[in-house]
C-alpha cells in the first residue's frame, strides 16, 4: 500500500525576509535568519484559530499559486519551505469552513528559501520573462497603435471584448477572461493571476507619459490579458489563449503597426 506524501507548505515574506504581517504588528520576525531553525510565534492567539490580533498564527498554504494572499500588494516576494510543528489547523476546526491548503500554527521549522517565481504557479517564470523582457517592446507598440487611430483600435477593443471572433477558434475576450479566472481558482492559482496581471500593468503604464492616458490604458488591459494567457497557458483551451493573446486585435491595427 502507497503512503500518500504529506504535502509541501509554504510562507512568503517580504524581500528583507519579514514576514509582513509580524512587521505591521510591530513584532518583526525574519525568516530569512533562521533556515534550519525553529520558530515560535511572538503573539500567538489563544483561541485557536482565530484572529485576536493583527498576526495571530502563521498562516502556510501547499499551494504557492496562492500565497500571495498572504502579502497583498508586495512585490517582490520571497517564498519559503516550512513545516508546521506542534498543534495545527484551519479555520475547519472551529466550525467555520476555510480552505482546506491553508494550514495554521505557532511554530515553524524554516526547511529553506525556495524558488520566489512559484508564487506565481507552475508556469510563474514564464510570466516573470514575459515581464521582464518582452512586454516592454509589446506595450509601446501596442501605445503606438492606439495613438496612431484612437478610433479605430478603441472600436477593434471593444468588439474583441464582447463579441465573438470572427475566428472560430477564438472566444471574446470578457468570456476568455471569466473563463481564465474560473480556472485559476479550481488550479489554486487566483492570487497568482492578480498578481500576474498587476505586474503587467504595471509595466504597460510606462507608457502613458509618450503616449497618452488612453493609449496606456489599451496597452495595459493587453498586457493583464497576454499575462493571463502565459499563466494559464497549460490549462486552458486554445480559443481562450486565442483571445487572450490579441490575435484578433493584432489583425486589425493600423499601417504603423507593420513598420
Amino acid at each position: 500500500m502507497r503512503t500518500k506524501k504529506p504535502p509541501t507548505h509554504y510562507l512568503p515574506t517580504d524581500a528583507d525576509g519579514i514576514v509582513p504581517a509580524s512587521r505591521a504588528a510591530g513584532t518583526p520576525l525574519n525568516i530569512a535568519e533562521a533556515v534550519g531553525a525553529v520558530v515560535d510565534h511572538p503573539n500567538p492567539c489563544k483561541n485557536r484559530w482565530y484572529d485576536e490580533t493583527a498576526f495571530s498564527y502563521f498562516r502556510t498554504t501547499s499551494a504557492p499559486g496562492e500565497a500571495l494572499e498572504d502579502v497583498p500588494g508586495t512585490w517582490p516576494v520571497r517564498l519559503w519551505e516550512v513545516e508546521p510543528l506542534g498543534e495545527s489547523g484551519n479555520r475547519e476546526t472551529n466550525g467555520r469552513r476555510d480552505e482546506r491548503w491553508r494550514l495554521y500554527a505557532h511554530q515553524l521549522r524554516i526547511v529553506r528559501e525556495v524558488p520566489a517565481h512559484l508564487v506565481l504557479g507552475p508556469r510563474g517564470q514564464q510570466v516573470i520573462d514575459l515581464v521582464d523582457h518582452e512586454l516592454p517592446g509589446l506595450v509601446e507598440r501596442w501605445a503606438a497603435d492606439y495613438a496612431a487611430d484612437p478610433k479605430g483600435t478603441s472600436e477593434n477593443y471593444q468588439l474583441w471584448r464582447l463579441c465573438p471572433s470572427r475566428q472560430p477558434e477564438a472566444a471574446a475576450g470578457d468570456r476568455a477572461f471569466g473563463e481564465a479566472l474560473s480556472r485559476a481558482r479550481s488550479l489554486r492559482r487566483s492570487a497568482a493571476l492578480w498578481q500576474a496581471g498587476h505586474l503587467a500593468m504595471r509595466t504597460a503604464r510606462r507608457v502613458e507619459e509618450t503616449h497618452g492616458r488612453s493609449a496606456g490604458h489599451y496597452a495595459a488591459k493587453r498586457a493583464e490579458a497576454l499575462a493571463v494567457a502565459v499563466l494559464l497557458e497549460d490549462k486552458l483551451r486554445t480559443y481562450c489563449l486565442t483571445s487572450l493573446r490579441g490575435t484578433t486585435l493584432d489583425e486589425h491595427q493600423p499601417a504603423t503597426a507593420t513598420r
